[in-house]
């Protein structure tokens, strides 16, 4: 039966910023170009093709970028509340992460008779392998970054309104400089900052044409190939901070070519469920390997199959579970704000751009 790709639209868009849609849409797909060159044969490693796909790391730092712009926005409204928000940002993100880790469990049992242990499963289901030092096993490999956006909602609100801005960004560089010592992986959590400041300062941005944004951003992400593993990281979030925060100023605040380019109603359907995408390609992926393997393909064929395949995987199973999992939500924050708006009298906004 033929899915509408009605359903894959956000039910309520007022407020939101399509352009953004298109961003995750970019972010996601570079992660998993990331993961399928991490799966190429040994004779392709080395090339530079491989080696590009390869950086697609940055796209988990484009997210954090985002989410820094958009929750920054939640919490500067008057009638913030602080545990309301965070229940939003549970009920927002658990039922596909739930979802997910128990397919991937059972996925694990059946293709590799790997057997997840329940506390193994109640320290993932709690992010705790997002603590680096715990030497946690994940379930999926990219729930790490789920466990950095959630400490980033808890921890920033409660700054800022105690703070102020100045003072929370101040404070979370302290907090970012004090647990750098313990992973360097944890100043990636400044990319959040990059956002944040983008939020309340996008008048302050410099505006650079974009053609020159494009260039600064291919240049970065090109010569860093093959040494961004040695750079130390907070050489390298810096660096991809200053040029990913032009891009995303470019898209978000300029009518330019990325603009028009990342509205593009195909990138923003794929925007919309680049959560569920994000969460399942790895799945995917490891479906696609055992649907190729009889077909005894090798190299660049092999490659190309597996990406094929697997991002096809990754687009339906991503597909059901924001039909399932993620729209419900969106249908809530539709119905509430509508209820609130009839009871008030006003025009309320439902979703807004933070709830993607």
């Amino acid at each position: 039966m033929r899915i509408s790709l009605s359903l894959l639209e956000v039910p309520n868009q007022s407020g939101r910023l399509s352009s953004m849609e298109g961003l995750r849409a970019y972010a996601a797909g570079v992660v998993f170009l990331l993961h399928v060159a991490l799966l190429a044969p040994p004779e392709l490693r080395d090339t530079f093709a491989v080696q590009w796909l390869a950086y697609g790391h940055h796209g988990v730092d484009i997210f954090f970028l985002l989410s820094g712009y958009l929750i920054a926005g939640m919490v500067r409204k008057s009638d913030f509340r602080y545990w309301s928000y965070l229940g939003h940002r549970v009920a927002r993100i658990y039922p596909a992460l739930l979802a997910m880790l128990l397919l991937c469990s059972l996925g694990l049992f059946v293709l590799r008779g790997e057997v997840i242990s329940p506390l193994r499963f109640v320290q993932n289901v709690f992010l705790l392998n997002g603590i680096f030092p715990l030497n946690i096993k994940p379930i999926d490999y990219v729930t790490w970054s789920v466990f950095f956006e959630f400490a980033f909602y808890a921890v920033f609100p409660l700054l800022y309104r105690a703070l102020g801005l100045r003072w929370a960004l101040l404070a979370a560089l302290v907090i970012i400089a004090c647990v750098y010592d313990f992973d360097s992986r944890y100043s990636r959590f400044a990319m959040f900052l990059f956002g944040v400041w983008l939020r309340f300062h996008p008048e302050r941005t410099l505006r650079i044409p974009t053609p020159v944004v494009i260039a600064l951003y291919l240049a970065f992400t090109t010569l860093t190939i093959g040494v961004h593993y040695e750079m130390p990281t907070w050489a390298y979030v810096a660096g991809f901070g200053v040029v990913s925060y032009l891009l995303v100023d470019n898209t978000l605040h300029a009518s330019g070519a990325l603009s028009r380019l990342f509205t593009w109603r195909p990138l923003r359907l794929i925007g919309n469920i680049s959560y569920s995408f994000y969460l399942l390609h790895p799945t995917a992926l490891l479906i696609a390997r055992m649907l190729i393997a009889p077909l005894h393909l090798e190299g660049w064929s092999w490659l190309l199959a597996l990406a094929v395949i697997g991002f096809a995987l990754s687009m339906a199973m991503a597909s059901v579970s924001f039909v399932l999992l993620e729209r419900p939500y969106f249908l809530l924050r539709k119905n509430a704000s509508r209820s609130t708006a009839d009871r008030s009298g006003t025009a309320l906004g439902g979703a807004t751009s933070a709830e993607g």
